[in-house]
């Protein structure tokens, strides 16, 4: 059974098809709440910023944010790995440079979007044919899987404290709010290479996370997630990133982990 539908195939959907994509999605809103009031109920963005492991600007801060995007390349890439960074659409190799050459272009502009995943720098070999420098064929590292929630129900205060809740158990290295309804936190799953993602990501941590709403698309090793210091074209609203812990950090603990 599919986990969601287009709203073309939920036209042409059978009732029974119908009701168990309400119904699953239903679930996963009542599974999230309930973990949500077990680990004390929603909290502020602002709350969960002031606990960052990485002393973080306010959410607000356009210029303090933009450094962050510096800040958070650094932090989770090492020296010399090539990155995505760019509009969602975007595939141009202008698009993949440097993670120091990156760093450098945020202290004049922060693209909307990038890839939390190194890049081979070369172009590799879509599955649709064809050849892109972002595709799975391109990905160097599978270090990082994104999580977003996909139910509209959940509001930003509620998947604040859900993220709090799973930084230990789901090994969180970062947040960051998307300049809209949601926001992104990056799990270090620290993959050996794209066999061993399509077999533990792919199957194993999607079946556990797709309970917690995670949206399907984000289990792709290419999948894009945002960067702070950027204005959300569509809303207004500036991009921030709320939490951060280092790779060393030992100290990335969270509070009222749900089992």
């Amino acid at each position: 059974m599919k986990n969601s539908y287009s709203l073309s195939e939920l036209i042409f959907a059978t009732k029974e098809e119908r009701d168990q994509y309400s119904s699953e999605d239903q679930a996963a809103v009542n599974f999230i709440r309930q973990a949500v009031a077990d680990a004390g109920g929603p909290i502020s963005l602002d709350q969960l910023c002031s606990e960052s492991p990485i002393p973080l600007p306010s959410l607000t801060d356009y210029e303090a944010q933009q450094a962050k995007a510096s800040h958070l390349v650094r932090i989770l890439q090492p020296k010399g790995t090539y990155l995505f960074c760019g509009g969602k659409y975007e595939t141009k190799k202008e698009c993949i440079q440097t993670r120091c050459a990156w760093a450098s272009h945020f202290n004049r502009k922060v693209p909307s979007h990038w890839l939390p995943n190194a890049l081979t720098g070369q172009a590799g070999l879509k599955r649709e044919g064809g050849e892109s420098y972002r595709c799975e064929n391109a990905i160097r590292d599978h270090k990082y899987l994104v999580y977003k929630c996909r139910l509209k129900e959940i509001g930003l205060e509620e998947q604040a404290a859900l993220l709090r809740s799973q930084i230990q158990k789901w090994n969180i290295r970062a947040i960051i709010y998307s300049g809209g309804e949601n926001l992104h936190a990056l799990l270090a799953v620290d993959c050996e290479d794209k066999k061993h993602w399509d077999s533990c990501v792919k199957k194993e941590v999607k079946s556990a996370l797709m309970s917690w709403g995670a949206d399907k698309e984000c289990f792709s090793p290419c999948h894009l997630s945002r960067l702070p210091g950027h204005i959300r074209k569509e809303t207004g609203k500036l991009q921030s990133l709320v939490w951060l812990a280092s790779n060393n950090d030992q100290k990335n603990t969270g509070r009222g982990e749900v089992r």
